[in-house]
This record gives C-alpha cells, structure tokens and sequence, in this order.
C-alpha cells in the first residue's frame, strides 16, 4: 500500500506475516526493505528502480529472500548477478496493476529464454490466471504471481483453488 504512512503499512505486514505464518505460507514484502525487515518478512521483492539488491541485503537479515523483477532477458540475468535469490519476468500478460498501464506484454517466450539462462527460480508476473497459468508453468516458470485473480473475483478462495488445480496439472 503506497498510499499508507509506512507505520500502518508496518502494522498490515506484521498481521499478513502472521496470517502466512499460520498457513505455511511465505510473505514477501513489496518495495521496502526497512518494512520487510522490521515485519520479520520472509523475503522482499524489488523493482529494476528500487533499492538495488547488494543494498538490500545490508538491511535485510540474511535468511530473507530478495526478487527482482525483469522485463528483458538482459535485466535477468543482471539480476542474476546482483544475487536476487528469484526472478520475476514481468510482464507476462498486458495489466493495468498498480496504474502499470502501458506495459507491453512479453509473452510466455521471455520465461523461457530466462529459464534456460538463469540458475535462480522464475517467478512469472502479469495478469496471470486460471485461464493461462498452465501456459506460463509450461513455459519454465517455477511460481506465478497473481492479484486480480484472486482480489477481483467474487469467491477469492475458489479462485485460488482453480489457479492451484491448473497450475498443478500443468507440472
């Protein structure tokens, strides 16, 4: 939430951290690094123009994961050696996410030449879902992130479980 002052921001992390906690699942800190470390997050994802990785590693603690999001194979594999522990290729679908209008889509082929190219986890971003996740795991991706998806749909939980079910018969 960019438009909330970071103390109520910190306050949301630590519930959500909490929240994944009790269900096994990773929380992954957007953007600021001072909150995913003070929220005990279990990683932090960066963009191309934030806080480069070497920086975020100096405040994190070193248990915490770091992504980095990539629209071009060039940028992965800098992103590579900055020593992101994930790679986000974005985008693979068009979005309008976050006011990100005007992103070109990069299509499932970009997952796959990153995959071949990079040691790291791929995390595939844009528009992912039930509709082309099985189209984005084939194409090498190791995760998908989704939002609307899951935000937008009138039954979030069956939603997720639709995105769960195709991404699995996808593997």
């Amino acid at each position: 939430d960019k438009a909330q002052d970071k103390g109520t921001v910190l306050s949301t992390a630590r519930m959500l951290k909490s929240l994944c906690g009790e269900r096994d699942a990773l929380f992954v800190m957007n953007d600021d690094a001072d909150v995913a470390m003070s929220s005990g997050a279990d990683g932090l994802h960066v963009g191309q123009t934030d806080l480069p990785v070497p920086d975020a590693r100096r405040i994190l603690d070193p248990r915490q994961l770091i992504g980095l999001s990539n629209s071009t194979v060039e940028e992965a594999i800098d992103s590579q050696s900055q020593g992101a522990d994930y790679l986000a290729v974005r985008v693979a679908y068009s979005t309008q996410t976050m006011s990100k209008t005007g992103r070109s889509a990069t299509g499932t082929e970009t997952i796959t030449k990153v995959k071949d190219l990079v040691s790291q986890p791929v995390v595939a971003t844009g528009r992912i879902n039930a509709g082309n996740i099985r189209d984005v795991v084939r194409a090498g991706a190791d995760c998908a992130c989704v939002d609307s998806a899951v935000t937008l749909a009138e039954d979030p939980e069956r939603a997720t479980e639709e995105l769960f079910e195709a991404m699995s018969d996808s593997r």
